[in-house]
């Protein structure tokens, strides 16, 4: 059996190499919508969206199976990106966004 303080130190570095790689991903979308000059707001939408329908089909029907394929194919049918990309990023793609 490991002593405790192993395991500890192990989690910290296991942790921290992974907060550092979330920082990577993320400082790079950054610098990437900031050269772009692109605001991109969907994705969070669309997957709060495909978690809300998955989450009402499994209470409705007690299973999680069936929560799980109609999250994905609400996600895949209704928010293909045609209809955000008629409404918002249309109105997007012509703001000076200052920078």
């Amino acid at each position: 059996m490991r002593p405790k303080c192993l395991v500890l130190g192990s989690r910290f570095w296991n942790d921290l190499s992974f907060a550092a790689l979330l920082f990577i991903v993320a400082s790079g979308f950054i610098l990437i919508f900031a050269l772009l000059r692109v605001v991109n707001p969907a994705h969070g939408a669309l997957y709060l969206m495909g978690g809300y329908i998955g989450m009402t089909a499994a209470v409705a029907s007690g299973s999680f199976a069936v929560g799980a394929v109609a999250a994905a194919v609400a996600f895949s049918i209704v928010y293909t990106g045609l209809p955000a990309e008629l409404t918002a990023n249309q109105e997007l793609m012509h703001r000076h966004l200052g920078v």
